[in-house]
């Protein structure tokens, strides 16, 4: 009994296996497994193309299926018997990492800008008097008095304010110090403008830029303007408007000093140096005009620096008028009138500049900057010289655009 269930068992594994070979043999529009465990048709080498027409499109996003071969031809499919329908089982395929479709870039491109300027007739200007008061400085201050009227006359026909700060950032609680406006006391205001009564102004000007306090002897121009203008952003009647150009003036007998450590060693703060100063400006007024004058000993000067207790060479003040392109003025000269007129030329230069949303750039490798202007006066103005995002003309830009 025994040997008859074992050989009806061996008959009926023999059915089975015979059985599926017949139903697995490769017969059109049948699926089978190759060994990497994908499919492919039986009536094609490859038909993974056509099952995923995007799984070897180098900009699709979907992966490879393993054991694909994208060379070779595709055969067309002979469907099976209708009556059974075949369902191709999934297949799952192990992840492969995503795959970044980068679109094809030209490297010479780069977007234009074209701006539409308009140039007003008055233009505005906000103008800080940066005043070293310590003892030394009594004769530039009475020169800078005598002679402002040279610079107020060299600024006709702009907006301009006026404010007055001095060097010495010693004590927050003096009315002297630490980058606050000085009052003039003759009008009762802490800023004058273009509106007022020119000899009122001059007489005001005169009078508080001529110091009665003696100063701190460590003279810090830089850092006093930084002070300055971190007070002028919470002050209600601002002397920094949004839309008006900077300029400042820095009178001084010496350079930026701070103080020394208990060795002895001068300690310079963030704000003493002039790139951390233009740095907060850019920052915190973007596209604002700015410039920096000095009147200073210049550098080698040893003839004016043996004058009048001056105590020594501007430099870090030098160093903000030249990155600026602003003017270096000696402290020595018996007349400021003419270093004043020349700021003035400069403040209306300022104001005639234009600043451009981003800096221009040389694509075609020319060497010139890509730069084209129109205007609706026949006469194109002409660009003088670049600075970052500003262009300076040779001459006045007319009103329009």
């Amino acid at each position: 009994m025994k040997t008859k269930i074992k050989n009806l068992v061996k008959v009926t594994v023999i059915f089975m296996v015979l059985s599926l070979a017949f139903n697995n043999c490769g017969q059109p529009g049948e699926i089978k497994f190759d060994k990497l465990g994908s499919t492919t048709d039986a009536g094609s080498k490859d038909n993974s193309a056509q099952d995923n027409p995007t799984a070897n499109d180098p900009d699709s996003a979907g992966p490879n299926i393993p054991g694909s071969n994208p060379g070779a031809p595709v055969t067309p499919v002979t469907p099976g018997n209708p009556t059974v329908p075949v369902t191709p089982p999934v297949v799952v395929v192990p992840p492969t990492g995503p795959v970044v479709v980068v679109p094809p870039t030209n490297p010479s491109a780069y977007q234009e800008k074209i701006l539409n300027l308009k140039i007003n007739a008055v233009e505005k200007v906000d103008i800080l008097f940066v005043i070293d008061n310590s003892i030394s400085m009594a004769y530039e201050q009475e020169n800078m008095a005598d002679r402002f009227n040279k610079f107020i006359q060299s600024i006709e026909g702009l907006d301009w304010q006026i404010g007055i700060i001095t060097t010495d950032v010693s004590d927050p609680y003096l009315a002297s110090s630490d980058g606050k406006l000085l009052k003039f006391e003759s009008l009762n205001t802490f800023i004058i403008d273009s509106r007022m009564d020119k000899k009122s102004v001059q007489n005001a000007f005169a009078e508080t830029i001529q110091r009665k306090e003696s100063g701190s002897g460590y003279e810090q121009g830089i850092l006093a303007t930084s002070r300055f203008l971190e007070r002028d952003k919470q002050r209600v009647t601002k002397l920094l408007r949004n839309d008006s150009a900077l300029s400042v003036v820095i009178i001084s007998d010496a350079d930026e000093t701070p103080w020394n450590d208990a060795y002895g060693k001068p300690v310079y703060q963030k704000m003493n140096k002039p790139s951390e100063l233009i740095k907060y400006i850019e920052s915190a007024w973007p596209g604002k005009k700015y410039q920096f004058h000095s009147i200073v000993v210049r550098n080698g000067d040893s003839e004016c620096l043996a004058q009048s207790d001056n105590e020594g060479t501007g430099d870090y003040y030098i160093s903000l008028s030249n990155l600026t392109k602003g003017v270096v003025g000696s402290v020595c000269e018996k007349d400021y009138g003419s270093q004043l007129k020349f700021m003035g030329e400069k403040v209306q230069e300022l104001v005639k500049t234009v600043v451009l949303e981003c800096a221009p750039v040389d694509a075609n490798g020319d060497g010139k900057l890509d730069i084209e202007i129109s205007s609706e006066y026949s006469e194109v103005p002409e660009i003088e010289r670049t600075q970052g995002k500003s262009l300076f003309f040779r001459k006045n830009l007319n009103v329009g655009s």
